[in-house]
């Protein structure tokens, strides 16, 4: 938690119009909780599993701080075509928010299991069986689906068959792992903005 803060803290995202950093912010951690939930059924430790879905997206704090006149064009076009917001990064410049939390865990040297929940949750297949992506990925559209960002418009996310088929998910593990988030949601949000 103390890194998720101080990471968020870290990058001035003010200047980027279009940019939600309470929205931003809420899904991180409902990303992080819906990590934690699942990693078990992957066999892997919940705690990192939670610190690897709060720091998915630090691509996009690098992005809307360091490029905000882009960004925002890519906010903007995201929302003109109703798309993911992974599609409208490329478009517009021509990576995204991944490829960029990927170079920066490894400029910042996250151990291996944190490199790839940041570099490969938009792209699990690409990453081995056993890999936190693969729990990020499916708590990414946990979260998405949940509506935890408060955003009018986000767009549920496609999951990952691969990804889907390495956690063995049924509708008994998602409930469980639903109300887990729900328990524990609000309170980690109050936390985080402290």
């Amino acid at each position: 938690m103390v890194m998720a803060v101080s990471m968020n803290g870290a990058f001035r995202v003010d200047q980027c119009q279009g940019f939600d950093a309470a929205g931003y912010l809420r899904h991180c951690v409902g990303v992080g909780l819906a990590s934690r939930a699942l990693a078990p059924l992957a066999g892997l430790n919940a705690e990192l599993a939670f610190t690897g879905g709060l720091l998915h997206d630090i691509g996009q704090l690098v992005l809307a701080s360091n490029f905000s006149v882009q960004y925002a064009v890519a906010l903007d076009y995201r929302k003109k075509h109703d798309c993911p917001l992974v599609i409208a990064e490329r478009d517009i410049l021509g990576l995204d928010h991944a490829e960029v939390g990927g170079l920066l865990a490894e400029a910042w040297r996250f151990p291996d299991s944190l490199h790839q929940a940041v570099a490969l949750h938009h792209a699990p297949a690409g990453a081995l069986a056993n890999s936190l992506a693969n729990v990020v990925h499916v708590a990414d559209a946990f979260a998405h689906a949940m509506g935890l960002a408060n955003a009018s418009d986000e767009l549920m996310m496609p999951v990952d068959r691969t990804a889907w088929e390495r956690l063995a998910l049924d509708g008994e593990k998602c409930r469980k792992a639903i109300a887990e988030i729900e328990h524990c949601f609000e309170e980690t949000c109050q936390i985080l903005r402290s």
